[in-house]
């Protein structure tokens, strides 16, 4: 602990600024979560409501193939 008034004002006021900017930080990375979140939740929705269309999933049979 300092012993002078200054250095304990200074000492004071960077922790004050590294809780803040901690919460900075721990809000932003939780609201990136956050939307990443709901974009992959979108996606996987969009996905099963488009019933796997588009994917590739069902293979189409060389036997049962288009006939050109």
């Amino acid at each position: 602990c300092p012993n002078d008034l200054p250095s304990a004002l200074a000492l004071a006021q960077e922790v004050e600024s590294n809780h803040e900017r901690y919460l900075f930080a721990s809000n932003f990375a939780w609201t990136l979560e956050d939307k990443a979140q709901k974009i992959e939740t979108n996606k996987q929705f969009k996905d099963k409501s488009a019933g796997g269309r588009g994917k590739g999933k069902t293979p189409i049979s060389v036997e049962h193939g288009l006939n050109l």
